[in-house]
């Protein structure tokens, strides 16, 4: 038996955005392509679930324009993005833009688009899809994936990171 504490106790937003700001996580940019158009958005809510077969979970926000086309089209890719990539993770996590306008990109074997210079790069095929809350939880079977000998972007406290020499990090902004 589930008991619901009381409404009192529940956080507001900012608290549990400042709590959850403590857990330390990588930067990825989901990209797909439907009717030609393709879409992204950056991500960082990210996840292995299993290594046999080999699954992925992302949160994508409920309603975005990524989250539907990855609905539609049924596969997408994962780009680990990497220390220097901080422009690109900007760059995808404004609203309601063209985040491909002008943007050399790869193609998968499957034809979706893929960032060029990413730490590594998992393409799925979607398996489910999960409410949750003001996000859809996408569940990935992953198809192929690769991965270079890079240092990765690093989001925490509401800022980008990246490792430092002896596993010290170093602000990036703000």
């Amino acid at each position: 038996m589930t008991v619901a504490p009381p409404a009192s106790a529940v956080p507001d937003q900012h608290t549990f955005r400042t709590v959850m700001g403590v857990f330390a996580t990588g930067v990825a940019v989901i990209t797909t392509e439907v009717e030609g158009a393709p879409q992204g958005m950056t991500i960082n809510s990210l996840t292995s679930l299993s290594v046999a077969p080999p699954m992925l979970l992302a949160c994508l926000e409920e309603g975005s324009r990524t989250a539907e086309a990855v609905t539609r089209r049924g596969a997408f890719v994962i780009n680990l993005l990497t220390r220097g990539q901080t422009p690109l993770s900007d760059r995808f996590s404004r609203l309601g833009q063209d985040h491909f306008e002008g943007l050399a990109v790869d193609r998968t074997d499957s034809g979706l688009p893929a960032l060029p210079g990413s730490g590594g790069r998992i393409e799925c095929e979607v398996d489910a899809v999960h409410p949750g809350g003001d996000h859809v939880i996408v569940v990935g079977r992953v198809l192929a994936c690769t991965a270079a000998p890079t240092s990765p972007l690093v989001f925490y406290r509401g800022r980008y990171h990246r490792l430092g020499s002896a596993g010290h990090d170093v602000a990036l902004s703000g």
